[in-house]
């Protein structure tokens, strides 16, 4: 995430990459890939990735995955919903989703402080 933050994608890429080789039975893994593909708009690589995640995660994948998801697919007003009721729902709280650094690339920063502020 770090080398996302610095605009180094290939770098990120790469570094993710290594992770899910490293653990490849490691559904979280495979999300950060996702996430950073569809920064460089490599739709194909983030699916199969999130696709990936979530055969991974099994019968109850976590709310993160269906999250980040919507967001990739270019609904992110789906995705705040859906993070809103995990919030509620307390599957996921606050100040996680606010450290979450998959949600701070995928979310408009003003979406992601009004839900988690």
């Amino acid at each position: 995430y770090i080398y996302t933050a610095m605009g180094k994608l290939d770098e990120a890429i790469e570094c993710m990459l290594r992770a899910t080789q490293l653990a490849p039975r490691s559904p979280a893994y495979h999300e950060s890939v996702a996430v950073v593909y569809s920064v460089v708009e490599r739709r194909d690589k983030s699916q199969h990735h999130i696709d990936l995640a979530r055969q991974l995660a099994g019968d109850e994948p976590p709310v993160w995955i269906e999250v980040y998801t919507e967001a990739i697919n270019g609904n992110e007003e789906n995705a705040c919903q859906l993070l809103e009721a995990a919030i509620r729902a307390g599957q996921i709280s606050r100040p996680e989703a606010r450290r979450d650094p998959s949600l701070s690339i995928l979310l408009d920063a003003a979406q992601l402080d009004a839900l988690t502020g």
